[in-house]
């Protein structure tokens, strides 16, 4: 029981089982808080934390970014007035180069993709369906992909979370641990 990642490994089952009572039991009564400590001490990187931290609000400043610029380059070919434009073919794709153009530095290129393909996609329904509204067509294809996009950001967020979530778990339960005064661990 005195290898350190022998009873961080003991102690981890319990803390995913929501047990941090008994775990903090379990390292308090057998006197193990040192060698939890050092374990814990060896697998936590704080950089990790500070790079996971960037990676979303990366994540957040980019896709508002995104969709706030299609928004401005579309406001154009989403209003009224654009239903009777005879050019719409040659406006739409004018609004994806300017996309192109604007969002060219900025990563997450998969969200640009996304409202390019919906724009795509509204062109040929529109030249198949001539009759329906062009700027409602456009703006219910834009809001769909910008849907799209807000729930792939949602999930990277999650994902990188989760991470940040397990090291505040372990950060929880290290705060209840009994530690002697002069101890290693101290």
């Amino acid at each position: 029981m005195g290898d350190d990642k022998a009873v961080d490994y003991m102690v981890r089952k319990m803390v995913i089982g929501e047990d941090d009572d008994t775990a903090v039991m379990f390292i308090n009564k057998l006197g193990l808080a040192v060698p939890y400590l050092r374990a814990e001490n060896g697998l936590m990187h704080p950089e990790i934390i500070k790079k996971d931290v960037n990676k979303i609000v990366n994540i957040l400043g980019t896709t508002t970014a995104q969709v706030k610029t299609v928004k401005e380059i579309t406001q154009d070919i989403v209003k009224p007035e654009f239903d009777s434009d005879d050019k719409y073919a040659e406006k739409i794709d004018d609004a994806k180069a300017m996309i192109i153009a604007k969002t060219k530095k900025m990563s997450r290129q998969n969200a640009v993709k996304t409202y390019l393909e919906a724009l795509d996609n509204v062109k040929g329904f529109i030249a198949d369906n001539p009759q329906i509204s062009k700027s409602i067509m456009i703006k219910q294809a834009l809001n769909q992909a910008g849907s799209v996009i807000t729930d792939e950001a949602n999930l990277d967020i999650q994902d990188i979370q989760a991470g940040i979530n397990s090291v505040m778990d372990v950060y929880k339960l290290v705060s209840r641990i009994n530690v002697h005064k002069g101890s290693e661990a101290d």
